[in-house]
């Protein structure tokens, strides 16, 4: 009994962080979509960056390794199967959110000046969280195969980022295997933006926090070991990006060891903190919308990019205030949540977490 309760409380803290993390992404999605360039370089703007780095996707990278040792659904072949998929899927996505929206802008007279110089092809070859998502768990299915000791895991995270930097945009020269090293290190600004390495650090600790967490009753000390752990990172990571701030922050994307380090350990206090107020925020209103989107994390992310890609065509791009993005914002967060409560009653999937029982 001891055990369910505490895999109950683990459960809420991630919800409570995944939920945070989605919707700082979309924020900064609709920032980067909406706003004047004036809007997107102001306090507003600063903000909502930094929301969408830290507390957003290097969070969501950790979750998915922390989930697994609590999902059915952590074999092997059931992680593959499950990678193959969100590759497919993200590069859907791309084709339904980028290329078909830009060859109707184009067949509508829209410049190259106009698209920021974005073709249907560029759009659809870009890579983006679902093609790493989809290379994550291909890696961590044979991770796992291969070890079920936690710190292999973390020393595996260590190396990968310690050598990232040195082969980052190495390719072969060969089209088809150049195809999955641009996966795996590619480079290009935006084209490649989650990159396996170094990105790859985050859910391999995420894997190794999961473990610990499932193997003990006593979740609270668990997580405060983890707060301190992050506390420790943080600072050391922090001192170490001082000596050399453009290698160790890079562009975000390609982030270099000391800014990976300093991540990490912000990504474990703010899950952490999660968890001290998670059993209270998501018995309120906004905390339960929180869940929901966590549970239907696929759905939402997938449904809120094909809104925010074809909005661009009625009502423009980089065009608004604050005002005007945040009602942006408001929109695709409302209709991204509606169309995913539709997709699960349609699909009778994911009954818990939405309102078809009631």
């Amino acid at each position: 009994m001891l055990a369910q309760q505490a895999n109950i409380r683990r459960i809420e803290a991630f919800d409570l962080a995944r939920g945070l993390a989605v919707l700082f992404m979309v924020a900064v999605h609709a920032l980067q979509t909406y706003a004047t360039p004036e809007v997107y370089d102001s306090a507003f703007g600063w903000t909502l960056e930094f929301l969408g780095g830290p507390p957003a996707a290097p969070v969501f990278m950790f979750l998915m390794g922390a989930v697994m040792a609590f999902s059915r659904r952590s074999g092997t072949w059931a992680m593959v199967r499950r990678g193959l998929f969100l590759l497919a899927l993200g590069y859907a996505l791309n084709g339904l959110r980028g290329s078909l929206p830009t060859w109707i802008a184009i067949q509508a007279g829209a410049s190259a000046v106009d698209l920021g110089g974005t073709t249907p092809l560029s759009e659809l070859v870009t890579i983006d969280i679902l093609q790493f998502a989809g290379m994550a768990y291909l890696v961590l299915a044979g991770v796992r195969r291969l070890t079920r000791k936690p710190w292999i895991w973390i020393a595996l995270a260590v190396v990968v980022a310690g050598v990232s930097p040195w082969i980052w945009g190495r390719m072969s020269g060969w089209p088809i295997l150049d195809f999955v090293l641009t996966l795996l290190w590619g480079t290009g600004g935006e084209a490649v933006a989650f990159p396996v390495l170094p990105w790859i650090v985050y859910p391999l600790v995420g894997m190794a926090a999961g473990s610990w967490l499932s193997a003990t009753d006593d979740v609270g000390r668990v997580f405060r070991r983890l707060a301190w752990t992050g506390l420790g990172l943080l600072v050391v990571g922090g001192a170490v990006t001082l000596t050399d701030i453009d290698f160790h922050i890079g562009d975000y994307w390609r982030t270099g060891p000391g800014g990976l380090v300093a991540i990490t350990g912000f990504v474990l206090l703010w899950v952490a903190g999660c968890h001290v107020v998670a059993s209270r925020a998501l018995r309120t209103w906004p905390g339960r919308l929180l869940a929901f989107w966590s549970r239907n994390v696929t759905v939402f992310y997938f449904t809120h990019w094909v809104l925010i890609g074809w909005s661009v065509l009625v009502v423009g791009y980089e065009a608004y205030g604050i005002l005007g993005t945040l009602i942006g914002l408001a929109a695709v967060v409302l209709m991204s949540s509606l169309l995913t409560l539709a997709w699960g009653c349609l699909t009778r999937r994911g009954r818990r977490s939405t309102c078809c029982n009631g």
